[in-house]
């Protein structure tokens, strides 16, 4: 479980080095705008991209809305999947995450009052 929690981590903290450069923001900047969105501090937001703690459910959507990206939910999905062929259970479907996920996001959203994120169906 520590191996996922680094590897969404990374994908974290590759994401917030993305939207720095693409928004030319500096990168002190953006962890706060994205601190006070998400309700927590900078220090937080610097812990989770260390990997230093886990990354609470609750904030991927908030991450994946700010990044336009749904870099963290494919790094979810290919864990689970990696588990998955790991327990010798057959792989999970697309679809089948597609709508976990989206019902996540949407328990997500009433808690969070109006968090979204479009979440396309990948064709594989």
């Amino acid at each position: 479980m520590k191996s996922e929690s680094q590897s969404l981590a990374r994908v974290l903290d590759d994401e917030f080095r993305r939207v720095a450069v693409a928004e030319d923001i500096p990168m002190a900047n953006l962890v706060e705008q994205v601190a006070k969105t998400a309700g927590c501090s900078p220090r937080h937001i610097y812990n989770y991209r260390a990997g230093k703690w886990s990354i609470p459910a609750s904030l991927i959507s908030v991450f994946c809305k700010r990044f336009n990206s749904t870099a963290l939910l494919t790094q979810i999905k290919g864990a689970i999947n990696d588990q998955a062929a790991g327990s010798h259970h057959s792989q999970v479907s697309t679809d089948d995450l597609n709508r976990f996920f989206v019902e996540l996001l949407r328990v997500l959203r009433k808690r969070r009052s109006g968090s979204s994120i479009a979440i396309a169906s990948s064709s594989q």
